[in-house]
């Protein structure tokens, strides 16, 4: 199965930080209000004995997002210069509702886009479920090498200016 995405994220209502910067400890609470993803999705395979297959565009939009980010850092030294190297991201979220849209452009009518659409809808809080493990180990490995191109660019004297 091939998918190629975009994000779009309306902007935090609230954000709440503590941290404990002599362990380069970060935790961090967010609240997003609605998370519109848009892509393309290429499937091929069996359901049961039935081969299926499906090529089109997804909509899927969370609304009420709550997500809580645990970064675990540590001191690095290169080229005589203190850095910070995030080690370990750890993140978990909740979501309220979601809703999922899959236009299939391969099957004439739409049959299979339209059953896929409904069974998606009907059982949202059982795929999620299922799904949030892999989820929530995916964008913390994504935002951890994200902060970790800004951390180790910018020496920690910089941004904590007591350090």
């Amino acid at each position: 199965m091939a998918i190629t995405n975009e994000i779009i994220a309306t902007f935090v209502l609230s954000f709440e930080i503590r941290t404990d910067l002599d362990d380069y400890r970060i935790d961090m609470g967010l609240e997003i209000p609605r998370i519109e993803a848009l892509g393309k999705y290429d499937v091929s395979g069996n359901i049961l004995l039935f081969p299926v297959r499906s090529r089109g565009e997804f909509t899927a939009i969370f609304q009420d997002v709550t997500a809580v980010a645990k970064l675990h850092g540590k001191e690095v030294t290169m080229d005589d210069k203190k850095y910070m190297k995030v080690e370990k991201l750890l993140v978990d979220f909740t979501l309220g509702k979601s809703h999922f849209r899959i236009r299939d452009f391969l099957n004439g009518g739409n049959v299979l886009g339209e059953a896929m659409n409904q069974f998606l809808n009907q059982n949202a809080n059982e795929i999620i479920k299922e799904m949030k493990p892999a989820a929530a180990h995916s964008i913390g490995r994504h935002f951890k090498e994200f902060l970790n191109t800004a951390f180790l660019k910018i020496p920690i004297n910089v941004w904590l200016l007591d350090a």
